[in-house]
């Protein structure tokens, strides 16, 4: 079983200052715990945009291997 997760990041740059973004996490269950296998880091500064889009990964059993497609069609 695969899961997904939003992971919230602080990040901070020289050109417009700090700002917190969240992006999504792959883990898999195994062994009796669960273990990140796959991330995308910086999605989106909106939470619930990457909440909804790790529920509906989580739902339909996505593949690690296709997040970044995932994403990338989420975003455009």
């Amino acid at each position: 079983m695969i899961r997904y997760r939003s992971i919230q990041k602080r990040v901070l740059l020289e050109e417009t200052g700090p700002y917190t973004a969240y992006g999504l996490l792959a883990e898999e269950y195994a062994d009796d715990s669960w273990r990140a296998i796959a991330v995308v880091p910086d999605i989106s500064c909106d939470k619930a945009f990457v909440a909804q889009l790790a529920e509906k990964c989580t739902r339909g059993q996505l593949s690690p291997i296709q997040m970044l497609d995932v994403v990338t069609d989420a975003l455009s």
